[in-house]
């Protein structure tokens, strides 16, 4: 399943994914359009940078998906030609403008999604728990428990990092 959680700048969609993936105890991979652009080291912000960022984001969900693991996608995606080829499509509606105003000149609003995160506040849980459970796969215990593990922690377990 492609889960694509999608906004303008400042939206809030990282911090949304780090958040759900902090609580889901299942394998879910996670896409980052920075890390993305920064591989492709394409930073073109023209409508043709963003159509290639959009392809190369959906290329790299097909891969993994294809693994049979969830993936979520955060990025803007501006065009909504785009957003339909998802599974899944979350709409971090949670700012009225963004911080470039190219972006905001060519996000185009969505007609349909799955899911509208407007207003969203951090520590209201109920928006979390929707999404992971109509989407992830979870484990019923998990849903209210943010997990943070520091090298200490790994340590203490016994864990060697590589």
């Amino acid at each position: 399943m492609k889960i694509l959680i999608f906004g303008l700048p400042g939206s809030g969609k990282t911090t949304f994914v780090n958040t759900l993936l902090s609580r889901t105890m299942a394998a879910v991979r996670f896409i980052n359009a920075d890390e993305v652009r920064k591989e492709a080291d394409d930073w073109d912000f023209s409508k043709e940078g963003r159509e290639r960022q959009a392809k190369r984001m959906y290329e790299k969900a097909c891969e993994l998906e294809e693994k049979n693991i969830p993936v979520l996608v955060d990025f803007i995606c501006p065009y909504e030609r785009y957003r339909k080829n998802y599974d899944v499509t979350i709409w971090m509606d949670t700012v009225e403008k963004g911080n470039y105003k190219n972006t905001l000149d060519e996000f185009e609003i969505p007609k349909n999604c799955n899911e509208r995160i407007s207003g969203f506040n951090y520590s209201h849980r109920n928006q979390l728990n929707l999404i992971q459970k109509k989407y992830l796969p979870h484990n019923e215990k998990y849903l209210d428990v943010e997990f943070k593990i520091d090298l200490g922690s790994l340590y203490l377990a016994g864990i060697e990092l590589l």
